[in-house]
């Protein structure tokens, strides 16, 4: 059997009629989109309007980020079993610190917002497929992974838990400087050799 036999046939009518479904879809979302700018639509509203292939990359970009926020827990967890397990006075001494003293409501916002949280909201299809949903998403780990390192990093000394410090807004703001100024240097390399800066990672894609 070859391989134009294995092609499945399409009648002209048939594709004609695909096609009148195809059109009516989109002529219906034209429809949408207007009532919904005229408010008589009410609540949120998102059209796939040309973003067929666009939404499917942002699908797998929300399941790689997924993938990132369950290692990430995964690590961390299996860490803070296996020494919880062996109980050893040079180890467990941290984590003791670390879950007392007002450190542990920390730990209890790391958990619930850095992994919990945005571990069900990922499981959901359409939120990976809407990019402004998803990017709220990333947004928001930004920050709770900076609670997290900060409960990792910061020596728990001091008897009433927690201290803020100048220099922890120091780090932060020359940690997020250094990434502001590569992602500068990139775009004027790519502008200085004529291209576009494109924010999305998806124009390859359409």
């Amino acid at each position: 059997m070859t391989a134009r036999a294995d092609k499945p046939h399409l009648s002209r009518e048939h594709m004609l009629d695909l096609l009148k479904q195809m059109i009516r879809i989109r002529r219906f979302e034209d429809k949408c989109a207007e009532l919904y700018t005229q408010e008589k639509i009410r609540g949120f509203l998102h059209l796939y309007d040309g973003e067929e292939a666009v939404a499917e990359v942002y699908n797998d970009l929300g399941n790689l980020l997924l993938a990132f926020v369950m290692v990430f827990t995964y690590f961390g967890f299996s860490q803070f079993l296996i020494i919880w397990s062996g109980n050893l006075p040079s180890e467990i001494t941290w984590y003791v610190r670390r879950l007392n003293g007002g450190w542990q409501w920390l730990a209890l916002v790391v958990a619930l917002f850095h992994f919990i949280g945005p571990f069900f909201t990922l499981l959901s299809r359409d939120l990976k497929r809407t990019p402004r949903r998803l990017a709220r998403i990333a947004v928001w780990l930004l920050p709770m992974y900076c609670l997290h390192l900060y409960w990792n990093v910061v020596p728990a000394f001091a008897e009433s838990g927690p201290a803020w410090h100048l220099t922890n807004l120091a780090a932060l703001v020359a940690l997020g400087g250094g990434w502001f100024a590569a992602y500068c240097w990139h775009a004027n390399r790519c502008l200085a050799a004529g291209g576009t800066v494109d924010n999305s990672p998806l124009a390859d894609a359409t």
